[in-house]
């Protein structure tokens, strides 16, 4: 539902859609560079009230408005923080995700090891295997 809020009141003109993958650079510095009046606009009205229940677990109310103002303070955070510059576009060729890649050297390459991650290898050892045994057929009709 907030999605579809998001997407119809038109936040995305201007910036970065997950499927752009042109550029391939950081999400961060291609915001920077085509104005950030969509998310500042959702930001700027009252967040959802976040308070403790009686079981210690967090509780949140609000509208429609305020959950979107969450999010976008949210956006504002990361894509203003320290962290814009490990935001990354996941590196398998049909996924279309982006991820704050917190590894220590800052050399993740997909967005999930489980999922993309685990394709891109599985694909890579299917290929290098079909190349042995394409080269194992060759020299044996050779003979």
């Amino acid at each position: 539902m907030i999605e579809k809020a998001l997407l119809d009141s038109g936040w995305q003109k201007g910036y970065p859609s997950h499927n752009d993958r042109a550029g391939g650079g950081a999400v961060g510095r291609a915001v920077a560079g085509r104005g950030p009046g969509g998310v500042n606009r959702f930001a700027a009205g009252p967040p959802a009230l976040v308070r403790l229940d009686d079981t210690g677990r967090v509780e949140r109310a609000g509208d429609l408005a305020a959950a979107l103002s969450t999010v976008a303070r949210q956006a504002v955070e990361l894509l203003g923080g320290p962290q814009a510059v490990r935001i990354k576009e996941c590196g398998a060729g049909t996924c279309t995700r982006r991820y704050v890649d917190t590894s220590r050297a800052g050399a993740r390459r997909w967005c999930d090891m489980q999922e993309c991650g685990n394709r891109a290898k599985a694909a890579k050892f299917r290929a290098r295997h079909r190349a042995k045994a394409a080269g194992f057929r060759a020299r044996h009709r050779a003979r």
